[in-house]
């Protein structure tokens, strides 16, 4: 209908479209086209002809024109997909052996769908999958779970299946928080406007990984799929690699795909589940078989289902802290500009942070639960008062960055960027600073009391405790909020947390602010900070703001960071930032020079285009 060989580009195929279009636009042509710009299902045209064939395959038409292609689609640079376990892999690597990659490049494994909810089996099929492909002699780099768009997930079951993306990709998180090689990839269903084919996907994390990784040979995609979608295995005859895990009930059309699909076996691998795994579904996990879960899961899957039996009227309040720390957190950015517009400014940034989060909480649906916040501003100058109190009456260590102590240790818990951020067990020194081991050398040996800003969950502190050697002594542990515990025996874990639900600094949501961020690493291995806000930070595990509303909230708090930033005069340039932030604009392909206008507003650009849903 194009008048195109389906070996030819995207580029080319589109052209065709687009001059077709122009004479008489149809249905049939965009479907066609759709199909001939695949280069997967395209190749299916040698052995299988009509739809049904396609159809069974996967293939479906998403009704997109070029959009798929736009910015916030292809740029790599756009950080929606974590890859540090990835990053760990590859660190743990002997010498590279360029005769085994030649001959069996590495590979990343991806499976799509529902995961409505998630449970053991979708887990067990990756596992195996591995296993199949490490037989085969393929290094196994890491492996994705990639959430289907709110659009399929509601034509399943009758709209039963409809758990908001937010809450699927929460739960998939939650699912392989503590495991070594699996991680979450939320692009699919967060960040394209519908719901797209399984093979946009592949060729979208194939581009974002070897942009991004650099390795000496291109890594493969492998595409891991159930045995009642057998028929996906058509798709990859003429090129691609695939592992599908066949399942009870579906013998006879695995059997039957196999038999097609026989010419590509060394690319097309098929597995059997475990036994234990074998009758496990996400419907069954809704039917309350919550035990088939991560036990992780499960915990915030019965949340989720008690929020919607409980719907309280009227809403609970609960106490939510913001640190003030405005002025300490822009005292680089003041010699250049007037004093009284830049308080302006963060006093304004300040106002609409706890707006946003008042209106996050208030205003979240079933399943999350809403509450009314209780905003308390506690002020940094108190702060740095109580802790010079403190260092007066004996000697302290402090974690906190904005206030002084007999001795400060650097350090920070490392979290995975645009990762679940569920938790993490790993403690680097804060960039830009000595290793660890090194800082711990410099403290000298005697008993101290240990200061943080605030404590919220204790495992910050419980793995700084661990980290001390024997002649470094803690006999309490105190926080700048003022809560002190006695802590001999070194029971941290006693700690009463629970006096507000959370707590979080201003400098965290202002981009390229004073030590301002999360501290994360890029994938060019560099230490950086990032903003509290999508698509970098979790905000439901690093705030506690209703995952329904994460985006919501990052997209008016970029949009606070626009006024901010507009509002200063001279305007603030990159190299004027925090330098571990400047790692993040630099990475991001930002000049020294460039305002930080000119950064925030690409977010903007970036956020709303791919969640124009919201």
């Amino acid at each position: 209908m194009l008048g195109r060989a389906p070996t030819e580009d995207r580029v080319e195929i589109d052209r065709a479209y687009r001059a077709a279009s122009a004479i008489g636009a149809s249905p049939a042509l965009h479907y066609a086209w759709k199909l001939l710009r695949d280069p997967y299902y395209r190749t299916m045209h040698t052995t299988y002809d009509g739809e049904q064939a396609f159809r069974e395959a996967g293939f479906f038409d998403d009704g997109l024109d070029t959009d798929l292609d736009a910015e916030c689609y292809s740029d790599p640079n756009w950080l929606t997909t974590p890859y540090h376990k990835i990053l760990s892999r590859l660190r743990q690597l002997d010498d590279y052996d360029p005769i085994q990659w030649a001959a069996y490049p590495p590979v990343v494994l991806l499976s799509t769908g529902g995961f409505s909810p998630i449970h053991n089996g979708h887990i067990d099929m990756m596992e195996l999958a591995k296993n199949e492909m490490i037989q085969k002699g393929h290094l196994v780099l890491g492996g994705y779970l990639s959430p289907s768009h709110d659009s399929y997930v509601s034509t399943k079951h009758d709209g039963a299946a409809a758990l908001l993306d937010a809450h699927r990709i929460r739960l998939c998180h939650e699912a392989v928080a503590s495991n070594e090689w699996i991680m979450v990839d939320a692009w699919e269903a967060r960040y394209v406007p519908c719901a797209i084919n399984y093979t946009d996907v592949i060729l979208r994390l194939k581009r974002y990984l070897n942009h991004h990784l650099g390795l000496p040979v291109p890594l493969r995609v492998v595409y891991v799929f159930g045995g009642d979608n057998a028929a996906f295995a058509r798709a990859f005859l003429a090129g691609g690699h695939a592992v599908c895990i066949e399942r009870p009930g579906y013998e006879a059309r695995v059997q039957a795909i196999r038999r097609e699909v026989a010419d590509a076996k060394e690319r097309i691998l098929f597995a059997r589940p475990r036994l234990e795994y074998f009758n496990i579904s996400s419907s069954g996990i809704r039917s309350e078989e919550m035990v088939a879960m991560p036990e992780r899961t499960s915990r915030y899957y019965t949340t989720l289902k008690e929020s919607v039996s409980r719907a309280p009227h009227p809403l609970p309040m609960r106490r939510y802290l913001v640190r003030d720390d405005r002025t300490w957190s822009v005292q680089p950015w003041l010699p250049l500009r007037n004093a009284a517009e830049l308080a302006a400014a963060t006093r304004l940034l300040l106002d609409s942070l706890t707006a946003c989060l008042c209106k996050a909480f208030s205003g979240a649906p079933l399943p999350d639960q809403a509450i009314t916040l209780r905003m308390e501003v506690p002020s940094l100058d108190r702060q740095a008062a109580y802790a010079n109190a403190l260092r007066r009456e004996s000697k302290t260590i402090t974690l906190d960055n904005c206030t002084e102590g007999t001795q400060r240790l650097e350090v920070s818990r490392l979290f995975g960027l645009a990762d679940g951020q569920c938790y993490s067990t790993q403690l680097t020194q804060r960039p830009g600073f000595p290793a660890i081991t090194e800082q711990l050398l410099a403290i000298p040996a005697g008993d101290y009391e240990l200061i943080d800003d605030d404590i919220a969950s204790g495992r910050t502190m419980r793995m700084v405790m661990a980290a001390f050697p024997p002649e470094i002594r803690i006999s309490k542990v105190r926080s700048l909020l003022e809560q002190t515990r006695t802590v001999e025996g070194v029971r941290v874990e006693d700690i009463d947390y629970q006096d507000f639900y959370d707590v979080v600094d201003f400098r965290d949501f202002l981009f390229g602010s004073r030590s301002g961020g999360l501290v994360t690493r890029l994938p060019d291995g560099e230490l950086a900070r990032v903003p509290y806000l999508a698509p970098y930070v979790t905000l439901s595990t690093r705030a506690r703001i209703p995952a329904s509303q994460e985006i919501a909230f990052s997209r008016s708090m970029w949009r606070a960071n626009v006024l901010f930033f507009r509002s200063i005069k001279p305007a603030v340039r990159v190299e004027e930032c925090d330098p571990p932030a400047q790692q993040l604009m630099r990475f991001l392909g930002f000049a020294p020079t460039t305002p930080v206008l000119d950064v925030v507003q690409w977010h903007v650009r970036m956020l709303e285009h791919s969640t124009s849903r919201f």
